[in-house]
Formats: structure tokens, C-alpha cells, sequence
């Protein structure tokens, strides 16, 4: 065996018979066993050798650390004592969210905690990774950041690692599951309606998206979102050239069909949609584009019929409206022969009825939907959605008597009879008005919300 004696180091070394190096020091040993142990020197903070070669290590009694020596001091290697940080967080899923607009401040947070004194956690994901768009603040462990829109629930699983930066490490599982925002933009991410989508993006951009529908599920709908249509989120259900296609007798109005479902857009020509058929409304919008500006609403170019509550705040799908009206609210059976229809007010004083748009006379003056005239006279002047006419002194609907109540000489609205023209819309003097609208077929497009 060879030895090296102690120095002013405080550091010797020896060689034994089997072979194993021993470095020997006045404060404590460093060496290789034959069961492959290594023991290092250990001594106070006063004990340190004063000028050791660098690299030369040890255990401080003083302060637990295990250090080196490097340059011209002393530097911890990790604290012999330390203890793990523990989780506070439990495993699993941490948050379900959907890949909203904006940015979330905070989706989760991770926490561990350290009983030693003087340390701070940091804390990285060390395998998998989080949602595409957030990320995890190394220092306060708080997962933050606009998620990446999905088209379908997507769940992101992956591991965090707490660290106390003195060796002690832990890890743990944990989940988000990120679902895709109903904002109409894909058929993944079809929404329950206009409104709904407006509420949650606040758009003002007209055009298709895409609406979750009962039975037929999502389906590309032409979508009014521009707030100054009555705060937007309308929903095509049909729209008619000039022409007869929508006409009161049609089966469009009672059948659950479409026509041209793809033609969601506001160009000119004859199509209805499944909204029609499956969306129980609560309001609803007429859009004439051929007839000039005002209305419902001014100031947007074309002319406006607004009817919200449009059986007083329930709910039906405009088939089922139109199939049996009388099962519906503001259904009113007339009397001195007056007619029938879902009555809403004097068409005079509706705000979509004008002079020079809509011809009138004195009598009636209905206004609502499902109007049917006093079977009794030979004219047909129903209409889906509008006026009801005469001047023989009936009076006003409903209170309408006397004279001819069914002989009505004017018609005008959506889905018009065949005294008049059977137009899909418009307007139609045959005698006797008090003012002339625009007396020919008209465009007009009916939404709901």
C-alpha cells in the first residue's frame, strides 16, 4: 500500500492491497470499497481547506451542502439534506375550456411545496405538452394563453416537474381538455344559432355559418349578424324572386321540404331552408330588397318588416306556425264575418306599412300573419304574413261587420293569394284603395332569430 501524507490541503491519499484508491484528509475521507460505496470528505465551514485544487469537493457540516471547490471559492453542488418538493395539485385533469376568443389570464395552476427554507420552485413540462397556444409560467406555475381552435374535444395530457434548484425533483401527471368554440365557423364548431354565435364573438359580419339544427344537425345558414338589423344573430329561412313560387297555397309553407338549400346567400332568387322547418323562432325579419329603404328599421338601405315576440315570447318553428296557426298565440277568429289570422295590430300603424310602398283601403286593415278572408265571397285574399283590405264599412278587424267583409280589393305581403297575382310577395291593387303601394311582385328574404 502507498501512501500520500496529509498536507497543508488536509488532503491524502493511499492506495490498499485490493487496489482501491483512498484520499484521506484531517477532515474525512474520500474512497471506492469494494462494494462500490464512495465516501467523501466531510467537515465544518472552519475546516475548509483554504486553497485546494479546483475541483476538489466535500461535505459541509455546517450548512449540509455538498460543494466544490472552483476558482477561488467554495460552490454548492446540492444540499446533502434536501427534500423533495411535495404536490399540492392533485393529478388529472386540470381544466375543461373551449378554444375561446381572446386569452385566457389564467386556465390552471400548478403548485408544489418545499419545506426547506430558501428555496424557490420552478416548475417545466417534462413530457407531453400543453395545448397548442398556452404555456406554463416557470415561476408561478400558472398555465395561461389562447388555445388553438380544435374541431373536435381535444384532450392534451403531459407531466410537470417541480424543481427546488438544489436537487430535489417531482413529478406529475395532469390533463386540459380543450373543446372547440360554437362560433358557426366550421360544421365542427356549429353553433345553436345566429344569436348564440354573435353573443359569444360579437361579429358584425354577415354571411354563412354554421347552425346546429334539431334532426339535421349542422347546416350552412345565411346569418344577418350586423348589430344595426335589431342587434343581429337572423337566420335565413327563406327568400323569392318575383314570382309565385312562395305562394299562399304552396306546399313550402305547410310540408317539411327545401328548395335550393345551397343557394345560402343574398342574391336574387327562390330557395327555402331547414330553419324554416326546425328552428323554433321567437322573432322575426323580413328583408325587401326591390321596394326602396326604411321600414322596421331606416338607414339600411332596403325596406324592413321587424316583428319580434311574434306570438307573444313562445316559440315555434315557422312550419308549425304556419300549419296550424290557430294553435298559436294572437289567433283571432274575427267576428261580424270578418275573417281570421293571427292578428297583431291596425296595418296602418305598423312601421313596415307606407304609402307609396303598401296600398291600402279604409276597411280591416289587418295586419299579422295567416290572414284569411270571410270564405263566404268569391276573392282569395289570404297571405302568410301582411295585410288584410276593404272599404265597404266593416270597420276595423276584428271587430269587422256589416257591408262585404270578404270582398277584400287589395292585398299585399309574403305568400299571396291566387285573387292576387299568387305572388311570393308584394303588393296588389284590383280596385278601390285609399293609397297605391308599388302594385307589382316583389323580392323579399324572411329570417328569424
Amino acid at each position: 500500500m502507498s501512501t500520500i501524507n496529509a498536507t497543508t490541503t488536509g488532503v491524502a491519499a493511499t492506495s490498499d492491497t485490493t487496489g482501491d484508491l483512498i484520499l484521506q484528509s484531517s477532515t474525512g475521507v474520500v474512497g471506492t470499497t469494494g462494494t462500490g460505496a464512495v465516501n467523501l470528505p466531510s467537515g465544518t465551514t472552519a475546516q475548509r481547506p483554504a486553497n485546494p485544487p479546483t475541483g476538489s469537493i466535500r461535505i459541509n457540516l455546517t450548512t449540509n451542502l455538498l460543494e466544490t471547490y472552483y476558482g477561488t471559492g467554495w460552490k454548492t453542488l446540492v444540499n446533502v439534506a434536501n427534500t423533495d418538493p411535495v404536490w399540492t395539485t392533485p393529478s388529472g385533469t386540470l381544466a375543461t375550456i373551449t378554444d375561446e376568443y381572446g386569452t385566457y389570464s389564467s386556465i390552471a395552476t400548478v403548485q408544489a411545496t418545499d419545506t426547506d427554507s430558501g428555496q424557490t420552485l420552478s416548475y417545466s413540462v417534462s413530457v407531453g405538452s400543453l395545448p397548442a397556444g398556452t404555456s406554463l409560467n416557470s415561476s408561478t406555475g400558472v398555465i395561461s394563453g389562447n388555445p388553438t381552435n380544435v374541431e373536435t374535444s381535444t384532450t392534451s395530457t403531459f407531466t410537470v416537474t417541480a424543481n427546488d434548484g438544489a436537487g430535489g425533483v417531482i413529478n406529475r401527471s395532469f390533463s386540459i381538455i380543450v373543446n372547440p368554440a360554437q362560433d358557426g365557423a366550421t360544421a365542427g364548431r356549429a353553433a345553436t344559432s345566429a344569436q348564440a354565435i354573435k353573443t359569444l364573438t360579437g361579429t358584425n359580419t354577415n354571411g354563412v355559418y354554421y347552425i346546429n339544427l334539431p334532426t339535421v344537425g349542422a347546416t350552412p345558414i345565411y346569418c344577418i349578424m350586423d348589430s344595426a338589423y335589431n342587434g343581429g344573430g337572423w337566420m335565413m329561412t327563406l327568400k323569392a324572386t318575383r314570382g309565385t313560387t312562395f305562394n299562399y297555397n304552396s306546399s313550402y309553407w305547410t310540408t317539411n321540404n327545401t328548395l335550393n338549400p345551397t343557394e345560402t346567400n343574398q342574391n336574387d332568387g327562390d330557395a327555402k331552408f331547414n330553419t324554416f322547418n326546425y328552428f323554433a323562432a321567437k322573432d322575426m325579419l323580413a328583408r325587401w330588397p326591390d321596394i326602396g329603404a326604411g321600414g322596421s328599421i331606416s338607414g339600411l338601405g332596403n325596406w324592413i318588416w321587424l316583428e319580434n315576440d311574434f306570438i307573444q315570447g313562445a316559440r315555434a318553428t315557422p312550419l308549425a306556425f304556419h300549419t296550424t296557426p290557430s294553435s298559436y298565440a294572437r289567433w283571432n277568429g274575427g267576428t261580424g264575418n270578418g275573417g281570421s289570422g293571427n292578428f297583431i295590430k291596425d296595418a296602418k300603424t305598423f312601421s313596415g306599412w307606407a304609402n307609396g310602398v303598401f296600398s291600402s283601403q279604409v276597411d280591416i286593415r289587418f295586419y299579422g300573419f295567416n290572414y284569411t278572408n270571410n270564405q263566404n265571397y268569391s276573392t282569395a285574399a289570404r297571405v302568410r304574413w301582411g295585410f288584410g283590405w276593404n272599404e265597404n264599412s266593416e270597420g276595423l278587424y276584428p271587430s269587422s261587420g256589416g257591408g262585404a267583409p270578404g270582398s277584400n280589393d287589395v292585398s299585399g305581403g309574403i305568400g299571396m293569394d291566387s285573387s292576387y297575382g299568387s305572388y311570393s310577395a308584394g303588393d296588389k291593387i284590383n280596385c278601390c284603395q285609399d293609397t297605391s303601394g308599388i302594385n307589382r311582385s316583389a323580392r323579399v328574404e324572411i329570417y328569424v332569430r
